[in-house]
């Protein structure tokens, strides 16, 4: 269950990353069942995108918090590795 917000930024950013972590594809958005590219799009989509978004302020800081696999302060105490 997901109950804090740092814990939910770090497992979006985790699911997006996850095909590149494994090899499967060298960029997030080549990942066909991801919903990355949702996300960041304009189109029409069942995703609540705003909601997504809103947990990193912006389209421009989603992207930018993706690219630089950023760890927000705070979400130290998630990682296991």
């Amino acid at each position: 269950m997901v109950e804090d917000e740092d814990y939910f930024i770090l497992l979006v950013n985790y699911i997006h990353r996850n095909p590149i972590h494994h090899g499967l594809v060298n960029e997030m958005s080549d990942w066909k069942y991801s919903s990355y590219k949702t996300i960041i799009s304009n189109k029409p989509t069942n995703l609540d995108r705003d909601e997504v978004i809103s947990f990193f302020d912006s389209v421009q800081d989603f992207v930018l918090f993706h690219d630089e696999n950023k760890q927000k302060p705070g979400t130290e105490k998630f990682y296991l590795e």
